[in-house]
């Protein structure tokens, strides 16, 4: 990304198609979108302004949809200051001309970086003063509309946790589906699950990484709560065996599915 630092961004020119994103001159790069993850493409967008997406906008509408879903449909907040950014951002380019397809928050990550800064910083009033309003922003333009959340950490701070939960629990998330955590307890599952009653997937935040949760604890969940989740995605094995881990690796076996909405609560198939 330091090569394109470099680049004189009136001199751009984006070239956007199915499968490659290309940037010229001064140099001719490609892109191969199916390489990409989702921080490179914010990486690579946040290089450009509101004045930049609206005049692409005018050359390519496939550009707008792309640009658009990856950085205002998916925010990837990762501090107070990103989370103040994404939405000063968020409402400029909503209404900005001649972007007229609706902008609404579709998946939203809330990193590891995001919640260590929390967790350091809770007890400065001035912090807790911006970042509240911010939170109760971000989830009031998202709760209808959210179809993914991904929390990247373990909420494992009862500071955080009774600051955080009763936030989130102000919103009834009707539309959200896919819930991804890491390794989350049995309280934490119990505080999320009730304000997200249609949720489908409940999966690790990362796929690469194990998720440990057993059956015995979904099932001692809260009525409403064992209501609220329709399948939980698990990886077998034992935790501390590592050459366990690494043979389901190797044999693409990492993800197995429970269905809870069915009287056979044992029902277990190969995802």
């Amino acid at each position: 990304m330091k090569i394109i630092e470099n680049y004189e961004k009136k001199q751009w020119t984006i070239e956007y198609s199915p499968y490659k994103l290309k940037i010229r001159p001064p140099q001719d790069i490609s892109f191969s979108l199916s390489g990409l993850s989702d921080e490179v493409i914010h990486m690579i967008f946040s290089y450009l302004t509101t004045s930049d997406i609206k005049e692409m906008l005018c050359a390519s509408r496939d550009l707008y949809k792309f640009s658009i879903n990856y950085l205002y449909e998916n925010p990837v907040i990762s501090s107070l200051a990103s989370l103040s950014h994404f939405l000063q951002q968020y409402y400029r380019v909503r209404e900005a001309k001649p972007l007229t397809l609706p902008v609404v928050i579709q998946s939203l990550t809330l990193t590891n970086d995001f919640y260590q800064e929390m967790i350091r910083r809770l007890g400065q009033p001035d912090y807790l003063q911006q970042l509240i309003p911010l939170l109760q922003e971000l989830f009031r333009l998202s709760y209808q509309t959210l179809t993914s959340l991904s929390l990247s950490f373990s909420i494992d701070n009862k500071d955080f946790y009774q600051f955080f939960m009763p936030i989130l629990q102000d919103y009834t998330f009707s539309a959200l589906t896919v819930l991804r955590l890491r390794n989350p307890t049995r309280e934490t599952l119990n505080y999320l699950l009730l304000c997200m009653p249609h949720l489908q997937y409940l999966s690790q935040d990362n796929y690469t990484n194990s998720f440990y949760v057993s059956t015995q604890e979904i099932f001692s969940l809260d009525k409403p709560c064992q209501h609220n989740i329709r399948n939980f995605y698990y990886t077998i094995g034992d935790p501390l065996n590592s050459n366990f881990k690494l043979f389901l690796k190797s044999q693409n076996l990492g993800l197995w599915k429970i269905i809870l909405n069915k009287e056979n609560h044992n029902d277990i198939g190969k995802f």
